[in-house]
């Protein structure tokens, strides 16, 4: 009975946080929106004037607007990035503070889309979606595993509110955030989704924000092409990321200081506004005009290029928007470049083109991601089909795999190992457990969990007290004679040992602690 009844309450939670994000996230795709709009006709208006002094007015207005991004940056350094951000507190490497963060990201998010730079409105879903499942749990006082599971809700129903994908919402969820299956993980995210999505859908419609047609049946006898692209969209993949965590360092090499360097996610749009306005904004709108007809194999090409310079540009200032969606519509291009030139100069039907163009989105994403099921249930809703799931598949298990021989990591892991001062390869991928018992009038002694800043991914799971064990809370406060079992990652296990070894032996006030940080360069 217990048990039905704790399941019907995190349906019940994935209602409200759902219900909550569909709405928050409406509001930001509407605000988005119409600011996009507005920017359209701006740059429209600058085209037709001879009058310089209109784009000195707006350059000076784009500096304006990155000033605004700079001081929301530096009062909430949480609003860059997304699923990065989810991860570390669920693993517990940092804490968001959800209101700041809500309120901070919603801003920051609506600026950038709607400075029409190449970004996505699915970063911003998803984190305000995640920190509603976490205002949720601070008005409700739950658990610390409910708080990661309403955080986790809450993302979902984000990305399902701006995408109207609820499933592939839950399989983000669960491939790229928690690695692992829970039932109550599933149910309370798949509700989140559900809710979420329904709000958006009496907002906007039941139709995905790719609204692709309906794709002809894939050939048998020309599966031999899809094997060729997944290989492409694999290297493709290893590309786009290697610029991608590349382009924030040659930022920093320019001669200023560095808390500038957003400025320049506006200032580039400039010229793109003014001599390529097709190619601003996330980019869907390429999709339909390659479908259309629009462009000769060179036009995609150079398109293409052109794209994939202005995400990284715009994404690699820091500004606060995702590159999910970007990451599609840039895959749709070189899918485009794919299908029209084996239609060119092998005869392939001109109409699957659309097929390349859908099957390397999901190549492009899983390269960059490592989330191949994800991908591929993403994509079956954008295409409204299932005769798909055979190509689909088999492009993304290709595209993984190349980019896994090419020894690339998944980005967001990546992008959360360098929000921690960590690289990447100091993870091993196994966990080191070790035991110390607490010394009397140590800083440790009377020590409370929460300020302990042990070095990420590590911390506490269990205490042993008077021969009883038991799992520590934030609050929980620290005795002489406690036998503490710590966890780690057997690449910083030995700074977690030193750490903790330090407090355990030295005298100092407990005082003296609350403020040290853990600096692994030390």
């Amino acid at each position: 009975m217990d048990n039905r009844i704790g399941k019907i309450r995190y349906i019940i939670l994935g209602i409200i946080v759902g219900v909550l994000s569909g709405i928050i996230i409406s509001l930001f795709r509407i605000s988005a929106n119409f600011l996009i709009s507005y920017t359209e006709d701006i740059y429209a208006f600058l085209r037709s004037t001879d009058n310089p002094i209109w784009l000195i007015f707006w350059i000076l207005f784009s500096i304006f607007l990155g000033g605004i991004i700079i001081w929301l940056i530096n009062s909430e350094p949480d609003i860059q990035g997304s699923v990065q951000n989810i991860q570390g507190h669920i693993q517990g490497l940092f804490k968001m503070d959800w209101l700041s963060v809500l309120i901070k990201k919603f801003i920051g998010g609506v600026i950038s889309l709607g400075s029409a730079m190449a970004v996505g409105r699915e970063g911003p879903s998803i984190q305000i979606g995640s920190v509603v499942g976490l205002g949720v749990d601070s008005f409700l006082g739950r658990s610390r595993a409910d708080e990661n599971l309403l955080l986790s809700a809450g993302a979902s129903a984000g990305l399902a509110a701006a995408f109207n994908t609820p499933v592939a919402a839950v399989l983000l969820i669960i491939e790229e955030v928690y690695h692992k299956f829970s039932e109550s993980l599933f149910l309370v995210t798949l509700t989140a989704s559900v809710a979420g999505n329904f709000v958006s859908y009496n907002v906007f419609g039941v139709k995905p924000i790719i609204d692709l047609d309906v794709l002809a049946e894939f050939p048998l006898d020309q599966y031999i092409y899809l094997v060729i692209l997944g290989i492409i969209m694999g290297i493709a993949g290893f590309i786009f990321q290697e610029v991608f965590l590349r382009v924030p360092s040659w930022y920093r090499k320019l001669p200023i200081p560095n808390y500038l360097i957003p400025i320049f996610s506006f200032l580039v749009v400039i010229p793109f506004g003014l001599f390529a306005p097709n190619l601003l904004g996330d980019g869907t709108n390429l999709i339909f005009e390659i479908q259309d007809g629009w462009y000769t194999l060179g036009a995609i090409a150079l398109i293409c290029f052109l794209r994939f310079v202005f995400i990284q540009a715009s994404y690699g200032a820091g500004a606060p928007g995702g590159f999910f969606l970007p990451t599609l519509t840039l895959g749709a291009l070189v899918g485009a470049v794919f299908g029209t030139a084996l239609h060119n100069y092998l005869s392939v039907e001109q109409f699957l083109i659309m097929n390349f163009m859908v099957y390397a989105m999901a190549g492009l994403l899983t390269s960059v991601t490592n989330a191949t099921l994800t991908s591929v249930v993403l994509l079956l809703e954008l295409t409204e089909s299932v005769t798909h799931i055979m190509p689909l598949a088999i492009v993304c298990l290709l595209s993984f795999s190349t980019a896994r021989l090419l020894k690339s990591d998944p980005i967001y892991e990546v992008l959360l190992m360098r929000k921690i001062k960590l690289p990447y390869s100091a993870l091993k991928g196994s966990i080191s457990e070790s035991e110390l018992i607490v010394e009397s009038n140590s800083r440790l002694d009377n020590m409370v969990v929460r300020d302990l800043n042990m070095p990420a991914p590590s911390h506490i799971t269990k205490i042993n007290r008077d021969h009883r064990e038991f799992i520590p809370k934030a609050n929980t406060i620290i005795k002489a004679n406690d036998l503490i079992t710590f966890q780690a990652d057997i690449g910083i296990a030995s700074e977690a040992i030193h750490y903790l070894e330090d407090l355990n032996k030295n005298q100092d006030s407990y005082q003296d602690i609350k403020d040290k940080s853990f600096d692994s360069e030390s």
